[in-house]
């Protein structure tokens, strides 16, 4: 049987944004309008299916015209294909974009991530598919290239390789021009980000900013970002995800980690004592219940000191085109309004370059 993390789905609005609390220090983010894109970041890892791997699975004809009739089997990509305005392509997806996708909600369903139906997939006569590998996939893998068509594997882990994926599928569908926007986006917010949060930790030397939630900048402070409580997984090292806290100024303490998303014990996170945590669970959905859950744990310095956040998942935890949105919303989160105007006046400075890409 799987756990509620295997069977939660996570998701995005590509361009929403939203300004944490003035008042207090548990700050939630709406969450019945946002798209759920893919399945639970926490457990997919771990069962031989990393959320962070895609595959491309192309017609293995030289000089091929570009696909007309795609079938995407992976939520992710299916957002990168909307995103860059490839959406009519789309012939079949899997269980999971059909149910939390809108706009592809009407389109045949050619099973789930475990159990896609190579009958069905076929009968769609697709030029192109996209799919995520796994161990549970392998024979499926392997009787589509029975057919006699290629495979083109490409991992979306880590942060680049995410940007790297959307210049990839914007090729493979003639959406170069979409794809170099997107990506250029991307980098910019996270250019802003970086510059801004320099600036506040620079202030901070100066005893003048704030850190995230309250204190001086002068260090990163620590942070935990929790996916599931019971068990516990966190958040760990080498992902897209570590990558975005670091870019906002903060330290993974999972960062220790080499999995991506670890399961770890309660006394771990007290010893670790992190200065912020970050609760992305479902369970989160209740503010009054995050508070009431932490303070079991009071010895944590996040819980001692109030510097708990309640956060939708489905704003940070998918590896598709919006991570700029992403950090943004993290940046604002974290910093609060120290950071606005870091940010503002660095928009500014950008605007007469023509930043591309739809920015915060």
């Amino acid at each position: 049987m799987r756990t509620n993390a295997e069977s939660r789905a996570f998701g995005v609005d590509p361009y929403a944004v939203s300004s944490p609390s003035k008042s207090g220090v548990m700050w939630r983010g709406p969450s019945s309008k946002f798209i759920s894109i893919a399945v639970s970041l926490s457990l997919l890892h771990r069962f031989t299916l990393p959320f962070a791997v895609a595959a491309v699975v192309l017609a293995n004809v030289a000089g091929a015209e570009l696909p007309a009739r795609i079938v995407s089997l992976n939520p992710s990509l299916t957002a990168i294909l909307l995103a860059l305005g490839e959406g009519e392509r789309l012939v079949g997806v899997d269980d999971y974009s059909a149910r939390q996708i809108g706009e592809v909600a009407a389109l045949p369903r050619v099973g789930g991530l475990f159990n896609p139906s190579l009958e069905a997939v076929v009968a769609l006569e697709p030029d192109l598919v996209v799919l995520v590998p796994s161990a549970e996939q392998r024979a499926f893998r392997e009787r589509v290239e029975a057919l006699g068509v290629g495979v083109e594997a490409f991992d979306n882990h880590a942060f680049d390789e995410v940007l790297e994926n959307i210049e990839r599928l914007g090729a493979l569908t003639g959406a170069r021009d979409a794809a170099a926007v997107r990506v250029a986006a991307i980098k910019h917010a996270r250019g802003r980000v970086e510059r801004a949060v320099a600036k506040l930790q620079s202030d901070g030397e100066a005893g003048g900013a704030a850190n995230p939630r309250e204190g001086h900048a002068a260090k990163p402070p620590t942070i935990a970002m929790v996916l599931q409580r019971d068990p516990l997984f966190v958040v760990g090292g080498g992902n897209f995800i570590d990558t975005m806290l670091t870019i906002v100024g903060v330290r993974n303490v999972a960062a220790e980690y080499s999995e991506s998303y670890p399961r770890v014990s309660l006394e771990w996170l007290v010893a670790r004592s992190p200065a912020l945590l970050v609760d992305l669970s479902p369970e989160a959905n209740d503010p009054r219940d995050t508070l009431a859950f932490w303070k079991q744990w009071p010895h944590i310095a996040a819980v001692e000191n109030d510097r708990l956040i309640a956060l939708d998942a489905a704003l940070i935890s998918m590896p598709g085109p919006a991570l700029d949105a992403s950090l943004l919303l993290l940046a604002r989160t974290l910093w609060g309004e120290a950071i606005e105007g870091h940010l503002a006046v660095d928009a500014g400075r950008t605007a007469k370059s023509n930043a591309p890409g739809r920015l915060h």
